[in-house]
């Protein structure tokens, strides 16, 4: 079982609902069926990768960022968030891995209108049961210079933060172990959830996140 497969187990949970299930299982299975097509044998194609992850591993990350861009997406046919509108935003918007990439971008994966206003959001996870999680120093600072919000889903906790522009470059500037290499060092912020304000928080995707996004416009 690979992190992939771990994260729709755990996001299976999230709800009972039988057409959740079936949207979350139909997300997975293209997924992995993409991802029988790459092995770690690719060189030059894969530049682009500068830590310590095999090319497996990279598309197993991207694509289950993609599964937890695709519960957000859900969330957004359910009846509480009638009144907002969320569309994918990033490159990688028809969900096709490609192992050959011009450039990585960091551009927020979501635009989200309400009441004719557009904000743009990022969406992030921890999957892991840790108090702490990481932005990375250049994802933190595109999303401040182009006044975005980030939304970081915590899996094991059922719960979200989200942060406005300016909050994003607020946590601990340090070196990101889980991201480096004895050659290459990479730099972001830390976040102890437990210092994060109450205010910051969402204890639950369904009910609360559409009136704190909503928030968000005021």
């Amino acid at each position: 079982m690979n992190k992939l497969d771990r994260a729709y187990n755990q996001l299976k949970k999230l709800s009972h609902n039988p057409s959740f299930h079936h949207y979350l299982h139909n997300k997975y299975y293209s997924y992995k069926q993409q991802l029988k097509t790459i092995n770690n044998k690719l060189d030059k194609q894969m530049s682009h990768i500068q830590d310590n992850r095999t090319p497996k591993q990279h598309f197993i990350d991207i694509c289950r960022g993609w599964l937890v861009e695709d519960v957000f997406t859900y969330l957004f046919l359910l009846p509480p968030y009638k009144e907002l509108t969320a569309t994918i935003d990033n490159h990688d918007q028809d969900r096709v891995i490609r192992v050959m990439r011009r450039e990585i971008t960091a551009a927020p994966d979501f635009k989200i209108t309400y009441q004719n206003q557009t904000i743009k959001v990022e969406v992030q996870s921890l999957f892991a049961n840790m108090p702490y999680f990481h932005i990375k120093e250049h994802k933190a600072k595109k999303l401040t210079d182009n006044n975005s919000y980030l939304i970081q889903f915590n899996i094991p906790h059922k719960h979200i933060v989200v942060f406005e522009p300016h909050q994003v470059e607020l946590g601990t500037y340090r070196l990101i172990d889980d991201f480096s290499t004895d050659t290459i060092k990479k730099y972001g912020y830390k976040y102890i959830i437990d210092d994060l304000p109450e205010d910051m928080i969402v204890s639950n995707f369904v009910d609360k996140l559409p009136k704190k996004i909503i928030s968000l416009f005021s």
